[in-house]
């Protein structure tokens, strides 16, 4: 955590350079924007961390195409946030939506794949829906299994 509080000030001079000397809607605006949240959310600015990763994806998704494999990533950090918040429900909505965005994308995007699939997997088990969160990280192991060695310890992850 000591080192995500030393980061905090120098992702806001990093946003505040990009917003000064970009165009209000480039992907650098977001994509800092979305760095700053992620480290927002590690020193348990949460509510902070959400407005970012909501303005970071509204930013991305005014200029990528919107089944671009960034846009996924926006929306990854915005579904961490609204796990971090309790909403589970909307994380599991977010989620899916990476899953499907990463699945256009294959293969670049099977390792984001599979971390999205784990992800969702673990939103289930905490929701109780335990059947959904098996299916799903068997899901994960597969996909795993199919680009990975078998002594790979991403594969014991899943």
């Amino acid at each position: 955590s000591c080192q995500y509080e030393r980061a905090l000030p120098l992702l806001e001079k990093g946003v505040a350079i990009r917003r000064e000397c970009l165009p209000h809607d480039h992907p650098d605006v977001a994509n800092a924007l979305r760095m700053l949240s992620e480290c927002c959310q590690k020193v348990g600015e949460i509510k902070r961390a959400v407005q970012l990763a909501e303005e970071s994806l509204s930013i991305a998704s005014s200029c990528l195409p919107r089944n671009h494999a960034d846009i996924a990533v926006f929306v990854s950090q915005l579904a961490s946030c609204r796990h971090m918040t309790g909403n589970l429900d909307e994380a599991i909505q977010l989620t899916q939506q990476c899953i499907s965005i990463y699945n256009l994308n294959l293969p670049a995007s099977r390792s984001s794949l599979c971390i999205s699939l784990c992800n969702l997997g673990t939103y289930y088990s905490k929701k109780g829906m335990f059947m959904e969160a098996i299916r799903t990280l068997e899901e994960c192991l597969v996909a795993r299994r199919s680009f990975l060695s078998p002594d790979h310890p991403s594969i014991g992850y899943s």
